[in-house]
């Protein structure tokens, strides 16, 4: 019980300021969200200007900080240590 919650603290706190820097980095390589102007149909779509500039791929640090997390909580807890058996 003790392993679960602190993977869970560990990506809570990773989650929560790593998604700034993540924003930070995103936004200054470039990577946003593209805005559609027309669909396949050749339709124009409802204008969407007010998402230009938001990084996308915002998700990524939630999976890094629950791998972390998970990590981090299992070699403190002895889970892959040399010693034990399976």
């Amino acid at each position: 019980m003790v392993v679960l919650l602190l993977a869970t603290s560990i990506a809570a706190v990773i989650s929560l300021f790593g998604t700034r820097g993540l924003i930070a980095v995103l936004s200054e390589r470039g990577t946003s969200q593209p805005i559609l102007q027309q669909n396949a149909a050749h339709r124009w779509v409802p204008a969407h200007q007010h998402k230009a500039g938001t990084p996308t791929m915002g998700g990524v640090i939630v999976v890094v900080a629950a791998l972390v997390g998970y990590l981090v909580s299992h070699v403190r807890a002895g889970w892959c240590s040399p010693t034990r058996r399976w």
